[in-house]
């Protein structure tokens, strides 16, 4: 192994975080990849050459073979709409670690298992915020359980980061989405904002509406940890523009995204509004995963909630990618195609984050 790490997207909102907490690790061996060299190049001048540019489209297999020699360890920060460059890294033994919050790519590749039966690196889904600590936030609530009954999973963002036009992408690639959602006992198919619940943040001492959206989590949930009734919700950090967006979805402005003109003009519409919220400071750059489990211990039936929160979602993400690229250069994991929660425990990852996030849990019986 060469050592040499490639971030795909290394020049986005994530992925320099992604590469400035990895070269921090692997100094001059960290390089941004992407179809825009220049781009990538502007970067890589930030960090006085401490990370490289790297073209390379994972739209075009022609670009692939460059890789087969030259990395060790693959991060894809984008969200590609078919799984063939990692399918390509995991037939050539490359380790790759996916940073997806969308689980159609990820379960394409954890598919790919039966026929990678001689893969001699390891490939990692679902390492960053949620999917990511959340899955670990379930793990470490399921323990206490003699059976677990459901599982909610919530995510806030704030609007005050910047999420850039890839954020901006993934809301409104979802806005229109239906879905298998798990509604009590039942499994539903919904629509993105079709359910709601008010959320207790407790540190935050606020209480806000989230909504269900088609987070990875929820998917994975029930193949690694077994527990059927998983769901999910986001919000925002504001209010007035969580409520705004539920809206403009009840009024049906988004149906129409479907036309590339429109989904471009909705992409900058968001992206001023976002400025605004910023410059009135409607928003700020926290964010907070809450994990709520409804289960049994002995003859009671109990709630348990556990609350994250931090600053600088990005930055968490690079931190959290850097950590895992660690223990999968060191060579002390499991060969295979895994998702996150399958190879690790929220206590390690914790204790390498403690200065960077507050962690609180708390239990409650149910009658």
């Amino acid at each position: 192994m060469n050592g040499n790490i490639l971030v795909i997207g290394g020049y986005g909102q994530v992925g320099r975080h992604v590469c400035i907490e990895l070269m921090k690790r692997y100094p001059k061996k960290v390089f941004a990849g992407g179809r825009n060299f220049q781009a990538g190049t502007a970067f890589s001048n930030e960090t006085f050459g401490q990370v490289k540019p790297f073209r390379i489209d994972i739209c075009n297999a022609a670009d692939f073979g460059e890789i087969a020699d030259n990395f060790s360890l693959i991060v894809m920060c984008l969200t590609p709409e078919r799984p063939d460059f990692a399918l390509f890294c995991i037939d050539r033994n490359i380790n790759y670690i996916d940073i997806s919050p969308s689980n159609d790519i990820p379960l394409k590749i954890k598919m790919y298992e039966k026929q990678a039966n001689d893969f001699q690196a390891v490939c990692i889904l679902g390492a960053g915020l949620a999917p990511g600590l959340s899955n670990l936030m379930v793990k470490n609530a399921v323990s206490y359980f003699d059976k677990v009954k459901t599982a909610d999973i919530i995510l806030m963002l704030g609007l005050g980061e910047k999420h850039g036009r890839d954020g901006i992408k993934w809301l409104l690639d979802n806005i229109n989405k239906k879905f298998k959602f798990a509604a009590g006992d039942s499994i539903e198919i919904i629509s993105t904002f079709g359910k709601k619940m008010i959320v207790d943040f407790l540190e935050i001492k606020n209480r806000k509406t989230a909504y269900a959206f088609d987070l990875a989590d929820q998917h994975t949930i029930p193949l690694t940890l077994g527990i059927k009734h998983t769901s999910s919700y986001f919000c925002y950090d504001s209010a007035i523009i969580t409520k705004l967006v539920v809206l403009m979805k009840k009024a049906g402005l988004f149906k129409m995204l479907k036309f590339r003109r429109v989904y471009n003009m909705f992409v900058d519409v968001f992206e001023i509004i976002l400025k605004i919220t910023k410059k009135f400071k409607l928003g700020s750059d926290i964010y907070s995963v809450k994990v709520e489990i409804q289960g049994i211990n002995g003859s009671k039936n109990q709630k348990h909630q556990s609350l994250m929160i931090g600053y600088n979602n990005s930055s968490l993400t690079g931190k959290v990618v850097a950590i895992t690229a660690d223990r999968v250069m060191n060579g002390k994991l499991m060969r295979g195609i895994f998702y996150f929660e399958e190879l690790f425990e929220f206590g390690y990852f914790y204790e390498h984050l403690k200065n960077d996030i507050d962690f609180k849990c708390y239990f409650s019986e149910n009658n």
